[in-house]
């Protein structure tokens, strides 16, 4: 790394973080989030890179941090966490490494080349590692709370229906009740035996209605006198 001050390097890794965020058409409000994430992910990569000399190491807790940083956001802004990661990580990308891989072939020069490109890829790879372990870290807790929550609310509903149980113990009127919430008295329908006579007072034909019994059709008798013609005066 070279020796240029913390600031500067803060500087230069988040305007490139925006600019990669405008070129993926990231929103006018979420670029100063997003080229603070970068930023501060670049850092946290070369401080750990003088501390280790390990660019994996280095690339996967940057890597994580700056997953991290994309999830708190993306809740806080009501915005996909992806907005922030892509740009975020794209400094870390090793292009000088693949950059001298390429040169070091060309000339010729396979020792290096293969110990350029290697570092490459483990440093990718651990970049993509820490985005992960992250990103699936945040999904499992979220789907531990979210059925957490529906426990919760089964227990809740159980209980509600334990209470309205025992309230229509409590009062029995409650079971009268049709299902529309309205009792038959309410409704104006009273139970009663209605008798009637349709063809004449001297016939034996009746129709008993009890409307208390629905699941009964009115029996009707016919008395067989009713059935003969009458004389015509």
């Amino acid at each position: 790394m070279t020796d240029m001050p913390i600031i500067l390097h803060f500087f230069f890794s988040g305007l490139a973080t925006v600019g990669f965020a405008v070129f993926f058409n990231t929103p006018t409000r979420l670029l100063a989030p997003a080229g603070i994430t970068g930023g501060i992910g670049w850092i946290i990569y070369i401080y750990l890179f003088n501390l280790s000399t390990s660019t994996a190491f280095a690339g996967f807790v940057a890597g994580a941090f700056v997953s991290l940083c994309s999830e708190i956001l993306a809740r806080k802004m009501k915005q996909p966490a992806i907005v922030f990661v892509i740009p975020g990580i794209l400094p870390l990308i090793p292009g000088i490494g693949l950059y001298n891989t390429m040169l070091f072939m060309i000339q010729k020069n396979y020792s290096m080349s293969v110990t350029k490109g290697t570092d490459a890829i483990f440093l990718s790879a651990a970049i993509a590692l820490g985005v992960l372990v992250i990103t699936s870290l945040v999904r499992t807790l979220n789907i531990v709370r979210s059925r957490q929550i529906a426990e919760r609310k089964q227990r809740k509903l159980a209980q509600e229906a334990i209470k309205a149980g025992n309230s229509s113990e409590i009062n029995p009127q409650i079971d009268n009740q049709s299902d529309y919430g309205y009792s038959s008295t309410e409704r104006g329908i009273e139970t009663k035996e209605y008798d009637y006579e349709v063809l004449n007072k001297k016939s034996d034909s009746n129709i008993s209605c009890y409307n208390d019994d629905f699941s009964q059709s009115p029996s009707i008798d016919f008395d067989l006198d009713d059935l003969e013609p009458k004389p015509k005066n």
